[in-house]
């Protein structure tokens, strides 16, 4: 019998919608994580690359027996999530504001 795993961190989309285990929280007109690591990093995954890597894992099932597929993309620290959340959203209210 054939079989193979694939494990992923967290989806990356999990850190910026509510009704996850550790929702963003806006306080004051400010978006903050509350996350347990310290400086600790998260291997992310998007959940919409999953899709390509179990692809694979389906297209080749000679090379995929046995395998643990471990897939992620980055591991982000919080600081840095929180740093490229707040380049985005300065750059979407430049362009909303332009279009004005």
């Amino acid at each position: 019998m054939r079989a193979a795993l694939f494990t992923t961190g967290p989806y990356m989309e999990m850190a910026i919608h509510a009704y996850t285990p550790m929702p963003p929280l806006v306080e004051d007109g400010v978006v903050s994580w509350r996350v347990p690591l310290g400086d600790g990093a998260v291997p992310e995954v998007a959940l919409d690359d999953c899709g390509y890597y179990v692809k694979w894992l389906f297209d080749h099932p000679d090379r995929a027996n046995g395998m643990d597929l471990d897939v992620a993309i980055e591991h982000a620290t919080y600081s840095e999530v929180a740093r490229a959340f707040a380049k985005i959203i300065l750059q979407l209210s430049l362009l909303l504001s332009s279009l004005l």
